[in-house]
């Protein structure tokens, strides 16, 4: 089972720890098996001028049907990619592939 998470950036009110946005691989037993690399243009940084946005990062995961690619998006647009979407404005999105026999990003 892939599980895709969207981070938590910045720390939240509860004082919760920061964590980078994942796409990692579960077996039944919930014993993580495969953890696919992120590339940093997705990691937030501290400052805040790079990365994801808190609750719009990676929203979706599919597999092709011969289970090669896997991919993913982002619900919003990266910090250095524009502003957040709003009724007025558009905002891009990322659309990340993955080549699962080699556990890259390929696109």
């Amino acid at each position: 089972m892939w599980i895709s998470s969207e981070g938590v950036f910045p720390r939240d009110d509860n004082g919760n720890q920061l964590f980078d946005p994942f796409i990692n691989k579960f077996d039944l037993e919930g014993q993580q098996t495969a953890v696919l690399p992120v590339p940093e243009k997705f990691l937030p940084t501290e400052d805040g001028t790079r990365g994801i946005r808190s609750n719009l990062a990676f929203e979706s995961l599919t597999i092709t049907p011969d289970r090669r690619f896997l991919y993913t998006a982002t619900e919003g647009a990266l910090v250095q990619d524009g502003p957040i979407a709003d009724l007025e404005n558009e905002s891009p999105v990322r659309i990340l592939k993955y080549d699962l026999r080699t556990g890259q990003p390929v696109g």
